[in-house]
């Protein structure tokens, strides 16, 4: 801490240049906010209730960081460049580690010009770290890694509602949230419209909204001849998104069942059956939500011959396997998600292996870890931007960055191997054209998202394996025919 205080006192007396003001420890140490005690001594530093700088206090949930004793020994890595994340690690464990791995990687390749990166995860689960529950704590965190610890960008949280509700809670401190997959279409105007290169928006995501996703999950209906859809969804920016996304585009007669809690849930279950339900779409971010679905209509008659319609959030392998209650509906589940990459990529099998060698796991069990990876490299490429051509790390430098991703040229695949090339791009002011482990990352400058086709898929039930059916391309253009339609 002394050597940090000396260096800093060292940095204010030289920008005092020939003043004949004379300056003291108390002087040096007393402020007003924490970004003051940040730009003296650096990440992690505070104003104390005192008014003095102090180090930031260490969280509990926190417990997960690159190096593993960056908040204990700060002064000891006072020149990393800070990377937070604020997610469910529970339910998506994988997820969590491919934002790790990102960062794992980038240190192996030396990190940015010779300057190492420091990771800091938090969870928002709710357990046994304190007495918040999961809404509260993940604005806590969000809060604690942008206002405490000083990073720039922040890469989560999973859900739409959870990402709006961190979003909200960083207004005003210049940090960037990139989640991998919230992809709530009331999102894309949350941090307003008519983003430029000067002032971008300061919420990104890698997985494309869900407006396309409404309009496949209709159009794949109405091909199988389905008139009436039960929508039984969360409340909150995804499932209400999702839900009128898909009841603007489907051309029959649509029942909404929204919920707010599990009790709600469950008489909705009920009543969305005695109605005599055709098909039923089921959507919410919570696994916990889609899993007691499942073994909820289980042995409910009502349920019947009828269709089940699962969205992005519904391809896990782990809600299947948890579901056993509801095993003998899995043949009548169908469900859609944005197209992943091209498996047979190189970009992607580069992903896949490099998961499996650091973690000893396939990261392809759950339908988001290349987004998550992809979100963490993303955070990384914006960051060389905004020190390489502003000077200084921040968030809306980061987002300037990420602007610099989608030239239309030749496309740089999400790589160790490609670091140095865009460094070098960086430095010289050059924009790339990046491709992503999850697919064709081509950001819309208006909107800043991201675009995909459509994948529809189905469980099989004697391996739980998610297979995927067909594709529906951009536009609703495509000649294929997807099993269940008429042939054409």
């Amino acid at each position: 801490m002394v050597a940090r205080q000396l260096a800093g006192l060292a940095l204010l007396l030289g920008a005092m240049g020939a003043s004949a003001c004379s300056i003291t420890a108390v002087d040096f140490t007393s402020c007003e906010t924490n970004t003051q005690c940040r730009d003296a001594f650096g990440w992690g530093q505070v104003c104390g209730a005192e008014g003095l700088c102090e180090p930031a206090a260490v969280q509990s949930r926190c417990r997960n960081t690159i190096p593993e004793d960056l908040l204990q020994q700060p002064e000891a890595y006072a020149d990393r460049l800070l990377i937070g994340s604020v997610y469910d690690d529970v339910a998506f464990p994988l997820e969590e580690k491919s934002i790790e791995l990102a960062i794992r990687q980038v240190n192996d390749a030396e990190g940015l010009q010779g300057q190492l990166f420091g990771y800091v995860h938090c969870t928002n689960v709710e357990g046994s770290f304190d007495a918040l529950d999961q809404e509260t704590a993940n604005v806590e965190m969000a809060r604690y890694l942008a206002d405490q610890l000083g990073v720039p960008a922040i890469v989560g949280p999973a859900s739409s509602g959870r990402t709006e509700a961190a979003y909200v809670a960083l207004d005003g401190l210049d940090t960037l949230l990139i989640s991998p997959s919230a992809t709530s279409p009331a999102l894309t105007a949350l941090d307003g419209l008519g983003p430029s290169d000067a002032a971008p928006g300061l919420l990104w995501r890698t997985a494309p909204p869900d407006s396309l996703q409404g309009l496949a999950i209709a159009l794949d209906m109405q091909q199988r001849g389905v008139t009436q859809a039960s929508v039984l969804h969360q409340t909150g920016p995804y499932g209400e998104g999702l839900a009128e996304a898909f009841a603007d585009a489907f051309e029959g007669q649509v029942d909404l069942y929204p919920f707010g809690n599990e009790s709600q849930r469950d008489e909705q279950i009920i009543d969305v059956g005695d109605q005599g339900a055709q098909e039923v779409l089921f959507i919410s971010s919570e696994k916990s939500d889609t899993v007691a679905f499942l073994n909820g209509i289980g042995t409910n008659s009502d349920y019947d011959g009828v269709g089940l319609f699962l969205p992005d959030a519904g391809f896990d392998t782990s809600i299947f396997e948890q579901a056993t209650q509801g095993a003998s509906r899995f043949d009548a589940v169908r469900g859609s998600r944005p197209s992943p990459a091209d498996t047979e990529s190189l970009t992607y099998k580069a992903f896949v292996s490099a998961f499996s060698s650091a973690f000893g796991q396939s990261p392809e069990t759950s339908g988001f870890t290349p987004y998550a990876f992809d979100a963490g490299w993303l955070v990384i490429y914006g960051t060389a931007w905004s020190q390489l051509r502003t000077g200084q790390i921040t968030g809306t430098g980061i987002a300037q960055g990420l602007r610099q991703l989608s030239s239309g040229g030749a496309p740089l695949p999400i790589r160790p191997t490609s670091w140095p090339t865009v460094v070098a791009n960086f430095e010289s002011g050059t924009a790339i054209d990046i491709e992503g482990s999850s697919g064709a990352l081509n950001y819309d400058p208006t909107t800043e998202e991201t675009s995909s086709p459509i994948d529809l898929w189905q469980v099989d039930p004697a391996t739980l394996e998610l297979e995927t059916l067909c594709t529906i391309s951009l536009g609703m253009e495509s000649d294929a025919v997807c099993p269940g339609w008429p042939e054409t």
